[in-house]
């Protein structure tokens, strides 16, 4: 199946070719993406790394930046 998935701190985009009944944590890891790093969303809405993904799902990844 096909997913698309948007990082918007880098500004990337990637259409990825993943097995049926993949989930966000594989698709992370696939890209080389600490999940501790991240807010993942799908349809505007964050989502935990264990959701099993839908073909032609839109993913949106947002890296979480702190400091003091």
């Amino acid at each position: 199946m096909k997913i698309k998935v948007h990082l918007v701190n880098d500004d990337k985009h990637y259409q990825l070719d993943l097995p049926e009944s993949a989930k966000v944590y594989g698709t992370l890891k696939k890209l080389d993406i600490p999940p501790d790093t991240v807010i993942i969303t799908r349809d505007g809405k964050p989502i935990p790394v264990d959701t099993v993904l839908n073909a032609d799902d839109e993913l949106t990844v947002i890296r979480v930046v702190s400091g003091g």
